[in-house]
C-alpha cells in the first residue's frame, strides 16, 4: 500500500471562542468526504426497500411474505409521493407502510406502541413519529 500525502487535520480546527478548538460539523463532513474519497470508497445508497423483507417477517408472521410484500411496495411509493424521502429515515417509511399492512384497518396508535414502542425504548433511539388521520391514514411527521 502507497503512503499518501494527506492534508494536516489542524486544518478542520476552528478557532471561534466559543468552539475553542473543537471541530464543527460542517468540517467532520469534509474529513469524511476526503477520507473516503482518498480511499476511493463508495458508500451505497439505502432506500425504504433495503427493509422491507425484515419488517414483513417481523410483523407479518402468520401470513404468507410475498403479497404482503406487494402491498408494502405499494404503501412505501405512496408515501414517497407525499414525503420528501431526505426528511425521514428509509427505515422509518418502511416501518410506515409495513405496519399499514400488517395491521390493515386496525392500525391504531396502542398497537403500534405496543409492537415498536419496546424495541426503541430498550435501544435508546428516537420512537418514529406518526399521526393517524383516519383509520386507514398513517403519516409520518417530521
Amino acid at each position: 500500500m502507497e503512503e499518501r500525502d494527506l492534508p494536516l487535520l489542524l486544518k478542520y480546527i476552528t478557532e471561534t471562542y466559543e468552539e475553542q478548538g473543537f471541530v464543527d460539523m460542517r468540517r467532520i463532513v469534509e474529513m469524511e468526504v476526503e477520507v473516503f474519497s482518498t480511499l476511493e470508497w463508495e458508500l451505497p445508497t439505502v432506500t425504504p426497500f433495503d427493509f422491507l423483507r425484515y419488517f414483513v417477517y417481523l410483523f407479518c408472521t402468520e401470513s404468507p411474505q410475498e403479497p404482503l410484500i406487494s402491498q408494502a411496495v405499494e404503501h412505501v411509493l405512496a408515501i414517497l409521493k407525499d414525503v420528501n424521502l431526505m426528511d425521514h429515515r428509509p427505515s422509518t417509511i418502511t416501518l410506515a407502510a409495513t405496519l399499514m399492512v400488517a395491521f390493515d384497518a386496525a392500525l391504531t396508535r396502542e398497537i403500534m406502541d405496543l409492537h415498536i414502542g419496546k424495541k426503541y425504548l430498550e435501544s435508546k433511539v428516537k420512537q418514529p413519529c406518526f399521526n393517524f388521520d383516519s383509520p386507514m391514514e398513517l403519516h409520518i411527521c417530521s
